[in-house]
């Protein structure tokens, strides 16, 4: 279980605030943090940054959690908008506790763009620099469903065949396919504005056989960042 360090809040109806007192360059005018990445970017200051990411560490660790990694919710510490990031505060608090840091160190594909794969060379190099383990990949399918509240909704198997072609395409090295699994009920469409539907059928994906089949045929090796966390800590098997 990683720690998912937290700078921005963007659903209307479900808020959350900063763990420290007096963090003012992290919250809107109604004590929230900002719904989104570009104003954090813009305005937190780089001391509430860091303050604010160990504090929610200490919270996991206080709480028994035994960590295995760290990542961070929308890529608000990436400096993916403006150019500026706060990832050697992130990258400082992953070496300090030997954990690893949810970052790629390439974008793929034929719209890859070249000015973010700069970036993330360069975030890479830094990691590196701090001992901080990293993966080669973030691959995913769209957040949202495609066509939701119309007639042309996708449907589970669509949804699933798309996830299948992820699973195809996966080249060498260490790629994390992520998901938002949810049991998609009325607590879960009370908090978000959109997608629910999408969750709910990511949660099915995780139990499909035809999931789990693909994998095998696939020859993809499951690890867990633990293993990585291992490997940075210099304890791997």
């Amino acid at each position: 279980m990683g720690v998912h360090l937290v700078l921005t809040s963007e659903w209307r109806r479900y808020r959350w605030r900063p763990l420290t007192a007096g963090s003012s360059t992290l919250v809107d005018a109604d004590g929230f943090f900002p719904a989104d990445v570009a104003t954090v970017e813009q305005h937190a200051s780089e001391e509430d940054v860091a303050a604010e990411i160990a504090a929610q560490l200490q919270a996991a660790l206080d709480a028994g959690v035994d960590v295995t990694h760290l990542d961070n919710h929308m890529g608000s510490v990436y400096g993916l908008l403006t150019g500026r990031d706060f990832l050697r505060a992130v990258f400082d608090l992953a070496a300090r506790h030997g954990l690893p840091f949810r970052l790629p160190r390439e974008m793929e594909g034929a719209d890859a763009d070249p000015m973010l794969q700069a970036k993330l060379t360069e975030a890479a190099a830094v990691a590196d620099a701090f001992g901080v383990e990293i993966v080669d990949r973030l691959w995913t399918h769209p957040f949202e469903l495609r066509g939701e509240g119309t007639a042309d909704e996708e449907s589970y198997e669509q949804v699933r065949d798309g996830f299948l072609a992820v699973l195809r395409a996966v080249p060498p090295g260490v790629t994390e396919i992520y998901l938002h699994p949810m049991a998609d009920g009325e607590e879960l469409r009370a908090a978000v504005d959109f997608a629910a539907a999408k969750r709910g059928y990511e949660l099915r994906l995780l139990d499909d056989p035809l999931v789990q089949q693909t994998i095998v045929e696939e020859g993809l090796v499951r690890v867990g960042w633990r293993a990585l966390r291992e490997l940075q800590r210099g304890d791997a098997r």
